[in-house]
């Protein structure tokens, strides 16, 4: 969970107030909660500090029982498009940039994306399960950084 605390100027416009006194800083001090989201590789052990697990893969992953891989949710709903992530397979050391731009429109533009983040926003801490080996070239690396950017911004 992070702590964020933010300085406001209108006093009207406010979520929570946490400090009040004569000073003026102070008294338009705010917190809000924040949830924490994590990245793991669904063929890793769950732990007791994952939070709510969601997997973030469109096929089921390969090699893995259904009774093995212990998931709350899985959201299909918000992967990269079937033509994208063919695309982005096709060559994905070349075409690793541009997924990130079209995947991060798709989000933008994804109703799913914003139900989703109505359930996350509820928990203090959300795993994000993908199957990809690459660590650093994946769509949920990519989903991560969009949620974060949207929960930061609400």
């Amino acid at each position: 969970m992070y702590l964020v605390l933010r300085y406001k100027q209108n006093v009207d416009a406010c979520c929570l107030t946490i400090i009040k006194s004569d000073s003026a800083f102070f008294s338009n001090l705010e917190i809000y909660i924040m949830t924490q989201i994590k990245l793991k590789r669904v063929y890793e052990e769950m732990s007791g500090d994952d939070g709510f697990r969601v997997l973030v893969d469109k096929l089921w992953p390969r090699g893995m029982k259904k009774e093995h891989l212990h998931y709350d949710l899985w959201a299909k709903d918000i992967t990269p498009s079937s033509g994208l992530r063919k695309w982005f397979h096709s060559d994905k050391e070349n075409h690793w940039d541009d997924f990130v731009t079209m995947y991060q429109k798709e989000l933008s533009e994804s109703a799913e994306v914003k139900k989703f983040i109505d359930i996350i926003s509820r928990y203090d801490v959300v795993t994000l399960l993908y199957a990809s080996k690459e660590p650093e070239h994946n769509q949920a690396k990519i989903l991560k950084a969009y949620l974060d950017m949207m929960l930061k911004n609400e």
